[in-house]
């Protein structure tokens, strides 16, 4: 079996309660042998972040074949306007990187990718206490993230009823 290239992963997450999760997962794909860009690490006091930010997406698109942009979603991530992290999902948008919406607490997706499936990882937090929880979720998140395709099918829970989504599509249960 051939290895898996090395992936370039943008991880974009609200600075929150939720950080910590974000942190294991960067730290989880480093360890499986991925590159990950994650402001902690790259954005250092007196830099212009708007700046960096940009610098960490233009890093992905050097080689669009590796390049996935990892989107947390919580309250704080998805907030409108002053979102940091839709600006971010904006812009990966626009240089058409592959986009991996993850639900850390239940928000309301933003509508640019409201008909993407999402990975819910909601009963992964703290992901310390909740070790199998999350090591099931995070193998899942890995598979898709190596064979970019975001084929997790799960019904997720809409007012209006159960609803499907895959890959961009809708589907009523």
């Amino acid at each position: 079996m051939p290895e898996k290239p090395k992936l370039r992963i943008f991880i974009s997450y609200g600075h929150d309660e939720y950080a910590g999760l974000a942190d294991r997962i960067k730290n989880d794909l480093e360890q499986r042998g991925h590159e990950a860009w994650f402001d902690r690490d790259r954005i250092k006091p007196g830099k212009d972040f708007d700046w960096e930010i940009e610098k960490g997406l233009n890093w992905l698109t050097e080689d669009k074949s590796r390049a996935r942009f990892l989107y947390l979603m919580a309250p704080h991530s998805v907030r409108n306007p002053n979102g940091f992290c839709l600006n971010e999902l904006t812009s990966a948008m626009m240089k058409e990187l592959s986009i991996f919406p993850v639900m850390v607490q239940m928000s309301e997706p933003p509508l640019s990718i409201c008909r993407i499936q999402w990975l819910d990882m909601q009963e992964c937090f703290p992901p310390d206490e909740k070790e199998l929880s999350y090591s099931t979720r995070f193998e899942k998140l890995l598979q898709a993230l190596e064979d970019n395709s975001w084929d997790i099918v799960s019904g997720q829970n809409k007012s209006e009823g159960s609803y499907t989504i895959i890959l961009g599509s809708t589907r009523l249960k």
